[in-house]
């Protein structure tokens, strides 16, 4: 275990990770740039203890801007624009990785062409939130795989493939979820019978060519009006769900 490490005023470009951190306490990474990584700018896992202190980091033009896994800090960490300043042209602006308990993504604006935001594995009491996604008319919002145990709020995905997907996510809450002029608002596949429905409030899923698109869901899900919030708030009629 590595602790109280401070990295200040590095540029590690064209590497496969620029930094990375694991089994970290304290750790304070400020004044990064890190382009071109062939996997990720930064790799933070398995950090537990006290959280990380990250300013000014530029992640951009790599395959992973940002990579957290196994993260686990006490208190709580929110990853925000005091830490990033800029994950442009990156296939993918964050990844996270199984593992993190105790996380919140929170106001960013993230354009990444392939996937905004990533998440693989079991996460716990994880959160996104106050979030811009917009693409260029391609790639993922947010992107979620074998996932469980996120909540996301008041998160915009316009003009992309997918506002959000999800493959086996399992027990997800969706609030305030907008996607417009996208192929895809909201994309839900292959949910067991032992999985937990997701639960929506307040989706905007205007002007897509499919608004909710479902495919091999073999457990039990409401969608439609409910107190104290619409659950499907906004789908025009030009709009669709196929399931």
């Amino acid at each position: 275990m590595s602790t109280n490490i401070v990295i200040d005023d590095v540029t590690a470009n064209q590497r496969w990770i620029g930094i990375r951190g694991e089994n970290t306490t304290a750790l304070t990474l400020s004044n990064i740039t890190a382009a071109w990584a062939s996997h990720s700018g930064v790799y933070l896992g398995y950090a537990t203890g006290a959280p990380p202190t990250l300013t000014n980091l530029s992640l951009t033009h790599s395959v992973r801007g940002i990579t957290l896994q196994n993260f686990a800090t006490s208190p709580a960490y929110t990853l925000g624009p005091r830490a990033i300043t800029s994950l442009a042209d990156s296939n993918t602006g964050i990844e996270l990785g199984g593992g993190n308990v105790n996380l919140t993504v929170a106001d960013l604006t993230l354009d990444n062409p392939t996937q905004a935001i990533m998440v693989s594995g079991t996460q716990t009491n994880v959160r996104f939130e106050d979030l811009i996604l917009d693409g260029a008319g391609i790639g993922y919002g947010l992107s979620f795989n074998n996932s469980a145990g996120v909540t996301i709020a008041n998160v915009r995905a316009d003009h992309r493939t997918y506002g959000f997907y999800g493959l086996n996510a399992s027990g997800l809450v969706i609030e305030s979820f907008r996607s417009h002029h996208s192929l895809n608002g909201i994309s839900f596949n292959n949910l067991a019978s032992t999985s937990t429905a997701p639960t929506f409030y307040g989706l905007d899923l205007q002007r897509n060519e499919t608004g909710m698109l479902f495919s091999n869901i073999q457990v039990r899900m409401f969608i439609g009006p409910s107190d104290p919030a619409d659950a499907l708030a906004y789908l025009r009629t030009d709009d669709s769900i196929y399931g």
